[in-house]
């Protein structure tokens, strides 16, 4: 957790409020709890990711759909692919050789 943290005040400053049906996320769990790497998320996670269609192979395909066929981590998937910019099937290759 970053040092700033240890005051709930500044937790508060830099997050906010926790939305209604929330909880405090990682973008990426590897990562510190701090204001860059923190999102508020919703507890209902992989219904989430039904309806996010991505382009693998020449077909659209739902992250969930193809992170079940691949046997990768859906969430892992979806960051791979939203924050670090990568091609859904450049980011499943990485999570299998990272497995």
């Amino acid at each position: 957790m970053c040092p700033r943290w240890a005051s709930f005040s500044a937790f508060l400053e830099d997050m906010g409020e926790r939305p209604p049906g929330t909880v405090l996320g990682r973008l990426q769990n590897s990562g510190d709890f701090e204001p860059a790497n923190c999102i508020w998320t919703s507890k209902r996670k992989p219904a989430a990711y039904e309806n996010i269609v991505v382009r693998s192979r020449g077909a659209d395909v739902s992250v969930l759909e193809l992170a079940r066929l691949h046997e990768v981590n859906p969430k892992q998937l979806w960051i791979r692919i939203k924050f670090l910019e990568e091609d859904a099937d450049e980011a499943i290759e990485r999570l299998k050789y990272e497995q």
